[in-house]
């Protein structure tokens, strides 16, 4: 594997005076994943191409600069890499905006209207809407990091960068670029405002971001921060500029405090600078997010935070075994220092999803926040000592969380936040009790929540609402889900009268059936679980209430057809089987071609692992993809709040070959594509025609969503982007085929021309009997 240094090495060589300053990042061409195959990068500026001098009297001197940097705004970058070179005043502009901000994307694809087609993608979407420079390929970053290295003046005018989520790569190794990066912002940077990594090796990069934030003149800074320890806010020093905070603490600190003494009192330093918060995330190690709103002393009973966005993340449980490694609790010597940490999309070591306080942004005045932390590097400061930790015992951590209340309470919410203010609000809630112990914290929170949503004119300032609940099996019991769960947050969700954007992360309710001793047919069965996705829509929606319906434009269902792999009826009569064209004939017939039957030991045929039957190999293998698609894919890069169109930004679809990688596991391989095509691209990919075939199983389930939301936008159905397409009337996927490729309907255009459809039964959801 080939490491950074060797790398920037051998750049270094080919990049030589302030001419090529500008080359690397005004790049665009060729396809977004080019980590495996090297090329050289285009558009590199000669030695001779040096700017010159206009006459003093020129209209390009007599125009003010404010004016030029206005209209280069609106210049994509390899424009603004032209007027580079026609003379020095629109050198240093067009230079200032280059570099201003960067952004690496290794591994997104764009919107598929661009047919792969990064030019033009930069073109209409890189500066103009994403307000960024763009990178694609490993050797132009390496490029780049060698032209900083040359022109040291060139670092003080990258004042944002941003390294979005990628996988690793077998040649290059990728990690190590990631830290080399941060290390080389951190020695070199004096006016770095954004950084944000999305590193692929998590437990090595948080110690690499906390080196970075150990810096007091980097902490003076900071207005983001992600903390695991309150001592994190004021170790080395307080961010005086703190506005965004991700808390997700201890347990431990609440056990050591005084009867009726707060963990954070607003009103005396350092902790008075929470009341500047414009967004708060709570979390603790066991997710009892609202023991630390509990834990907050406010300045007056009055004076409320006043936040933007409120994240929650809090499950209620009553019992608590033996701690595992990943609990670990600690108390801290008084007299130890300590460097904050700053937050990155992939903090999930306990289910805490940070990427959902990443997806908003807020503008207030002319003041932007910026999707992760903003980081201001001066000059290096003495590194603090390292903290040094002594462990609580476990025995006592357990018996103190037995004791606390931790059943869900809006009341607390509403004694520490103005609710009235907040424009983004996410809930990660559950209540396990409700199965075990009949507890109604769950009901009784929502129920709280709407009457005063209903009581202050439905929240009007609420833009946005999303809501998660914890790994479960609620979905087992779809009329338990109905009525305890989905019944009083649909009371909640009804009373919202400025609702613009809702992501619900519910598995659909659905019937889990393993055989038909029974007696149920597969028609009826499709009824019921018809009839529970329609109650899944009724409980969130009333037709009577228009004004949600009608001011909603974005509906995110992040898990939407869990339950129809899971209750399995005969699979052709299943609703994963709706479509009758002969595109989804032929993918089945090419799943069952390629991996039927599943290497490995289910196949051997004895006893224990009896052979898998062909329609059990079509539910584990479409599973799987709708697994990838639910878990895997992500948007990239939200900047500000019209990043909710995600039809301009790429997206990340994770690690290509997925059916190959998990079911091929001898040597016996028949896909002959993979040396052709190593990052799936291609639309003939198995992986695509089956995200193809979930597409056209969907329509049905879209078009049903189309008769409720009459002016719905976008749409996000279990990780497959909708668009509303107002020529054709109908929604568009953004990032997938909906349709297959010709070359693949070939062996099947003599049927097609004659309207000839496949033989075979087929599920139906709501237009057939």
């Amino acid at each position: 594997m080939i490491n950074c240094e060797e790398l920037l090495g051998s750049s270094a060589l080919t990049t030589t005076g302030k001419s090529n300053t500008v080359s690397t990042v005004a790049q665009g061409k060729g396809t977004s994943v080019t980590t495996s195959k090297p090329h050289q990068p285009h558009h590199l500026l000669q030695a001779q191409a040096v700017p010159i001098e206009q006459p003093i009297n020129s209209i390009i001197n007599r125009l003010p600069s404010n004016v030029i940097e206005d209209i280069f705004e609106y210049v994509h970058q390899f424009d603004l890499l032209n007027l580079s070179l026609t003379c020095h005043k629109f050198y240093e502009l067009a230079v200032n905006r280059l570099y201003r901000r960067v952004t690496v994307i290794l591994n997104g694809e764009f919107p598929i209207r661009y047919k792969g087609d990064s030019s033009q993608y930069i073109r209409e979407n890189g500066i103009r809407y994403m307000n960024s420079s763009i990178i694609l390929n490993i050797e132009s970053l390496l490029q780049f990091f060698a032209i900083l290295h040359l022109n040291p003046k060139l670092i003080q005018k990258v004042k944002f960068f941003i390294f979005d989520k990628c996988y690793g790569d077998s040649i290059i190794d990728i990690s190590h670029i990631q830290f080399k990066i941060i290390e080389f912002f951190g020695k070199n940077s004096n006016v770095m405002n954004f950084l944000h990594i999305t590193f692929i090796d998590f437990s090595t990069g948080i110690s690499k971001l906390t080196n970075f934030l150990s810096h007091e003149n980097i902490r003076s800074k900071v207005f983001k921060l992600f903390v695991t320890d309150s001592r994190d806010l004021y170790t080395p020093v307080a961010p005086e500029c703190l506005t965004n905070l991700f808390l997700m603490l201890n347990e431990s600190e609440f056990m050591t405090l005084e009867p009726e003494k707060k963990l954070f009192d607003l009103s005396k330093k350092p902790f008075d600078v929470l009341n500047s918060l414009f967004t708060l995330t709570c979390s603790t190690n066991k997710q009892l997010g609202l023991q630390i709103l509990e834990n907050i002393n406010l300045m007056h009973s009055d004076m409320k935070l006043k936040l933007k966005g409120l994240t929650i993340f809090h499950f209620h449980k009553e019992s608590f075994n033996a701690l595992t490694p990943d609990d670990e609790f600690f108390y801290h010597d008084e007299d130890i220092l300590f460097g904050g940490l700053q937050n990155n999309d992939d903090v999930d070591d306990n289910d805490n999803d940070s990427d959902h306080i990443n997806e908003f942004d807020i503008e207030d005045n002319d003041y932007e926040f910026e999707e992760d932390h903003a980081l201001v590097n001066q000059p290096e400061s003495p590194r603090p000592q390292q903290r040094r930790r002594k462990p609580i015992n476990n025995e006592d951590v357990i018996e103190y969380l037995q004791t606390i209340d931790k059943r869900l309470s809006f009341k607390v919410i509403h004694e520490k936040v103005d609710i009235l203010y907040l424009s983004h609000l996410f809930l990660k809630i559950d209540c396990v009790e409700h199965r075990l112990n009949d507890c109604k914290c769950f009901e009784i929170f929502f129920e709280d929540f709407a009457k005063f949503s209903s009581e202050n004119d439905g929240l009007p300032n609420l833009k946005s609402f999303e809501v998660e609940s914890f790994p479960n099996l609620d979905w087992l019991r779809p009329h338990q889900m109905l009525e305890d769960i989905l019944t009083p947050l649909g009371k909640f969700i009804k009373t919202l009268s400025g609702l613009y954007r809702l992501t619900i992360d519910f598995s659909t309710p659905g019937f889990k059936m393993f055989d038909n001793t029974v007696g149920l047919s597969t028609h009826l069965l499709n009824k019921l679980n018809e009839r529970l996705i329609q109650a899944f829509f009724l409980c969130l929606f009333s037709m009577t209430n228009q004004t949600l319906v009608q001011n909603l434009r974005k509906l995110y269902l992040q898990d939407f057809l869990t339950s129809f792999i899971y209750y399995k009826p005969d699979f052709y009569e299943s609703l994963l089987h709706t479509c009758q064209c002969w595109g989804c004939q032929l993918v089945l017939e090419k799943l069952e071609r390629l991996f039927h039957p599943i290497d490995g030991h289910l196949h051997e045929g004895n006893e224990e692992n009896p052979p898998v039957d062909l329609e059990s190999t079509y539910y584990m293998l479409i599973g799987y993809i709708l697994g990838k698609l639910q878990a895997d894919r992500e948007v990239c890069i939200p900047i500000k709040d019209y990043a909710y169109h995600c039809d301009r930004y790429p997206i990340y679809k994770g690690q290509p070959h997925t059916l190959h990688n998990a079911f091929h596991l001898s040597s016996l391989c028949k896909c002959v594509h993979l040396t052709r095509d190593p990052n799936g691209l291609e639309d003939t990919s198995i992986d695509n025609l089956v995200t193809t075939y979930i597409i056209h199983q969907l329509k049905p389930f879209v078009e049903y969503l189309q008769s409720i939301f009459l002016d719905l936008e976008h749409l996000m159905i279990h990780g497959i982007y909708y668009e509303y397409d107002k020529s054709k009337m109908e929604f568009i996927p953004i990032f997938d085929a909906g349709e297959y490729p010709e070359s693949f309907l070939v062996t099947k255009k003599d049927e097609i021309e004659r309207g000839v459809k496949p033989n075979l039964p087929f599920g139906y959801f709501r237009n057939g009997d």
